[in-house]
């Protein structure tokens, strides 16, 4: 028979203390053993100690099940790659170059994905203690692989020497360093002009050496006039700067109200380059300033790649790197024939 005072017993102090210590208890009261578990079993007390330590075993799980699923989302997320971008750097030519000309080359990006990436490139002229002579920045939008010919201007007081050419690529904390050798030779003073002879047997010159130009001096030695350049001279296209400025020679040195003309007319052209290369190429040609006009038809061949563009560039060396690379990117190797310098020209028909 159930003691009813045990069961309310129980069920009173149940929430407060284990029903083994209060069986423990209550057995040590004299109360019978199998009377108080007759009155545990009608309280709910086994139950109910079973239904606790069910939930304690169910959060437990529920929590280390959690722990687990997090654990592998932050783990994903660490070993997540992206691109895997790498970059080569080409030099457009070979051998040297000269203080203030530029040192031409081609960037070749791949990222081995069908997906826009945006990178960032900074190209740099180092000399031997690694300290940077030159530098320059661009970032652009790659899709799978990009070929991107560019220059970087060796500076006109720059010593001549052993130098390094490096291009760094950036892409979301990933970087990559690719560089090539480049020796930097002193400026070559350009040569006296040597007027043919009108008749060496003679001591003086027949008809005198005034070549009408101001900015040359004229000679007549041993029968032969001979005529070297003056410098500075205001006349002579070239602004020789300190002392010619748009206020004593107008000339050489155009205000800035005319350099940002040709600039115009350089954006313009390099703009409709892609669309209409043909009077991109006639807007290029009407630059005066042989250097601006040059970097006007390189820079509009990068925006369409037409050999028409390297062809009318006046600078030899600038002219040669821009075939070069137009036969590196066509193919043609017929094109490589009409690179003057044999060097590059032979680099040129190996590669291609």
């Amino acid at each position: 028979m159930v003691n009813y005072t045990l069961v309310e017993y129980i069920k009173k102090y149940r929430s407060i203390y284990p029903v083994d210590k209060l069986k423990s208890y209550l057995v040590q009261q004299g109360y019978n053993e199998a009377e108080v578990n007759s009155a545990i079993k009608v309280a709910g007390g086994a139950e109910s100690s079973k239904l606790k330590i069910s939930l304690t075993t169910i959060f437990f799980v529920l929590t280390i099940l959690v722990i687990l699923v997090l654990g592998y989302y932050v783990f994903t997320l660490l070993t997540e790659k992206g691109p895997e971008i790498s970059l080569s750097l080409k030099p457009s030519s070979l051998g040297s170059v000269e203080q203030g000309s530029q040192v031409f080359f081609t960037s070749v990006i791949d990222t081995k994905v069908d997906e826009e990436v945006r990178v960032t490139l900074v190209y740099e002229l180092l000399d031997s203690s690694k300290k940077v002579q030159n530098t320059k920045t661009q970032t652009i939008d790659v899709v799978r692989s990009a070929s991107i010919s560019d220059s970087l201007l060796v500076p006109i007081n720059l010593n001549p020497g052993d130098y390094t050419m490096r291009a760094t690529i950036n892409y979301e904390g990933y970087s990559q360093i690719k560089s090539f050798p480049v020796e930097v030779k002193k400026k070559k003073d350009l040569p006296p002009r040597i007027i043919p002879e009108r008749n060496a047997s003679l001591e003086t010159c027949q008809g005198g050496c005034d070549d009408f130009n101001s900015c040359t001096k004229d000679e007549c030695v041993k029968g032969q006039c001979i005529s070297t350049n003056i410098a500075p001279c205001c006349g002579n296209n070239i602004c020789e700067t300190p002392l010619e400025t748009n206020l004593n020679c107008v000339g050489d040195c155009k205000p800035k109200e005319e350099a940002s003309k040709v600039e115009e007319i350089k954006t313009n052209a390099v703009t409709s380059a892609s669309t209409n290369p043909k009077e991109s190429l006639k807007k290029c040609l009407q630059i005066a300033d042989a250097e601006t006009a040059d970097n006007c038809l390189f820079d509009s061949y990068r925006e369409s790649p037409s050999i028409d563009f390297c062809r009318s560039i006046s600078n030899l060396e600038k002219k040669d790197a821009c075939i070069n690379d137009y036969s590196i990117k066509k193919h043609d190797s017929s094109a490589c024939k009409e690179i003057v310098d044999d060097l590059t020209r032979t680099a040129c028909l190996r590669f291609v």
